[in-house]
């Protein structure tokens, strides 16, 4: 697996969700302890999580490609990934540009459409969590250091399905 990161990806930024009822995402979303962030669009949700990334939930208009989910009317609509640094998005343009259509919006995301039909975006990082480049393979590195020698190992208890 290669470690090369010349795109600068820090991690998911945003997830994008399409549904048909607002109201029904609004009470998921609460009881998940999502934090509500104000303004935006009147027909938008938006909320952030414990790490900085945004939950993003739009009604579904299956007339509209950016708020129609993947195969159904329910789901993700798009995947944005937080960039590091402009350097990284060019290079993200670039490079998805030699084999697909790929736009810019007015606030500096890149998007473009995978080859199963999925909806990609990139742009600046705004999840603090997520700066710089290097702090979210570091984190990735110490989760899956060995644990220290002295924990105890855990519980196991079995469980018969009827």
């Amino acid at each position: 697996m290669s470690t090369d990161n010349r795109f600068h990806i820090t991690g998911i930024d945003r997830l994008t969700f399409g549904v048909m009822d607002l109201d029904e995402a609004r009470r998921f979303a609460d009881d998940w302890g999502l934090a509500a962030v104000p303004g935006g669009h009147p027909e938008d949700l938006l909320f952030r999580t414990t790490d900085g990334s945004e939950i993003r939930i739009l009604r579904t208009d299956m007339a509209d490609p950016a708020r129609a989910p993947i195969g159904g009317t329910v789901g993700m609509c798009e995947m944005t990934w937080g960039v590091a640094d402009p350097a990284g998005l060019k290079a993200l343009e670039e490079e998805l540009g030699r084999d697909r259509l790929v736009e810019w919006d007015e606030d500096g995301t890149l998007h473009s459409v995978d080859d199963l039909g999925i909806h990609l975006s990139f742009r600046l990082t705004r999840c603090p969590l997520n700066r710089p480049a290097t702090t979210a393979r570091a984190a990735r590195t110490a989760s899956t250091a060995a644990p220290p020698a002295t924990s105890a190992p855990l519980p196991t208890r079995s469980a018969t399905w009827q």
